[in-house]
């Protein structure tokens, strides 16, 4: 099965780890980041 994790800023990339981690022993993840507010597609 395949997953998609979706993150925003460096934070909750911190929070996700261990369960990633978990995740991906045992199917395929892909990690999606969500630009900040800074980083939009109208910069």
């Amino acid at each position: 099965m395949k997953i998609a994790s979706v993150a925003g800023a460096r934070p909750n990339f911190i929070k996700c780890a261990p369960v990633s981690r978990e995740i991906r022993k045992v199917h395929d993840e892909v990690l999606i980041r969500e630009p900040s507010k800074n980083h939009g597609l109208g910069m």
